[in-house]
């Protein structure tokens, strides 16, 4: 058994597969939303990973492994080398850093206490160490470098304090920018999900819209045109006052409808005509026929009287 794909039928069957097609469009969104938002299973996961590796390593930016070098030589003088090269290849990764904070969008109280405030700390820090410590050390001047390391721990105890104070600002900053971001996240999905509706109710109004506004009219005219067609010439043409494409299809069948009516009114008047003169012809041939038995009828009695006579 084979479908008859009308017009309706596929204009119905094009705003389903719109709409299922738009519903697999939000749906993925919103399953790719869901996943990818703050708060969500692949933030939460890249944000545990770097939770670790804060917990495991020391960043560059934060001098503690410096410290602990500074401290294990001054406590073991005979690894100087291998000390002085530690702190060497800590100094090199901490100006690398530094450098990539100076150059970023950091938020400006935030970035002043650390490429400035901490960096000048550290600065001082760095010099006690590679022009007092480590020289004394050296040198085999144990008071020296046991004053180089005092100064030492004052400096990275005053970096450690604006450190400490960077770390509770940001924490303060990262939990209000997760609760923006989770608010954000709420209206985008509201807004797509009214979007959504919207765009929904645009289809559903757009295909009743070309079902009843166009479809329909057709349908009715070619119903009127299979009337016509069949001799029905009393039937009425719908959407004749309409300016579109559809009314000048109805104006269309009108004047075809008219044309018929005509060619019918003009077959009318012709078999009328015919049988007026088949009924005139009949009267003429019964008047001959009577005006001939009368001239017979004289004849005869003419004849008669003749005979009589003689």
């Amino acid at each position: 058994m084979t479908l008859r794909l009308t017009i309706s039928r596929a204009i119905l069957i094009f705003g389903l597969i719109t709409a299922a097609g738009l519903g697999a469009v939000i749906a993925t969104g919103a399953y790719g939303l869901a996943q990818l938002k703050v708060g969500g299973p692949l933030y939460n996961q890249i944000k545990l990973g770097n939770d670790l590796i804060a917990d495991i390593l020391p960043p560059p930016e934060y001098v503690i492994e410096a410290y602990l070098e500074a401290t294990l030589v001054l406590h073991d003088p005979a690894q100087l080398a291998a000390h002085r090269d530690r702190i060497a290849q800590l100094k090199k990764e901490y100006d690398e850093r530094h450098a990539f904070w100076v150059k970023s969008d950091l938020d400006p109280t935030l970035k002043t206490k650390l490429v400035e405030k901490s960096d000048g700390e550290v600065r001082r820090f760095w010099t006690a160490i590679q022009d007092g410590m480590l020289p004394a050390l050296s040198k085999g001047d144990g008071a020296a470098a046991a004053k180089s390391y005092a100064e030492i721990t004052a400096r990275y105890a005053a970096h450690r304090a604006i450190i400490d104070d960077i770390v509770k600002l940001t924490n303060e900053q990262n939990a209000a920018t997760e609760v923006a971001a989770t608010e954000r996240v709420a209206t985008f999905t509201a807004l797509l999900w009214g979007v959504s509706a919207v765009v929904f109710l645009i289809i559903g109004a757009g295909v009743f819209g070309v079902a009843s506004g166009v479809i329909r009219p057709i349908a009715d005219m070619t119903n009127v045109m299979k009337r016509v067609a069949g001799g029905d010439l009393d039937v009425a043409v719908p959407a004749l006052s309409r300016e579109d494409e559809v009314g000048a299809m109805a104006r269309a069948v009108q004047v075809f409808k008219e044309n018929a009516q005509r060619v019918q009114s003009m077959e009318s008047e012709q078999a009328s005509l015919k049988q007026k003169a088949e009924g005139d012809r009949k009267a003429a041939t019964l008047q001959m026929a009577d005006s001939f038995d009368s001239v017979i009828g004289k004849i005869i009695e003419t004849v008669s009287t003749a005979s009589t006579e003689l």
